[in-house]
């Protein structure tokens, strides 16, 4: 979970040009993400929340709280790979690849 919640969202600007392997490679790699994204999704909540109290949720120090922390930059993730499919953006799904690709399964 503290390594989704260090992670910075790539930024990066779109390319022009589309051929039909750019087409096939920008759909490969955001259903690439779309799964990474899926499966720390699933790992951080059946890891971390399955009993937490409603308190937890807003402590800064509890475990809850950094958790959705790292949800919701999983949410801006999501939202950015969404984002550079729609501009067939090759080199920011890419980045977005790398970047859920460091991150252990049970972060």
């Amino acid at each position: 979970m503290e390594t989704i919640n260090a992670l910075t969202v790539p930024v990066s600007p779109s390319e022009s040009g589309t051929t039909a392997n750019h087409a096939q490679a920008v759909r490969r790699y955001f259903q690439d993400n779309t799964a990474l994204i899926s499966r720390l999704n699933h790992s951080l909540k059946s890891h971390y929340l399955q009993d937490v109290e409603r308190r937890d949720v807003f402590d800064r120090h509890s475990e809850a709280y950094k958790v959705y922390g790292a949800l919701t930059r999983l949410e801006q993730m999501a939202s950015m790979n969404e984002v550079y499919r729609k501009e067939n953006n090759i080199a920011g799904l890419q980045e977005i690849n790398r970047v859920l690709k460091s991150v252990p399964l049970t972060s």
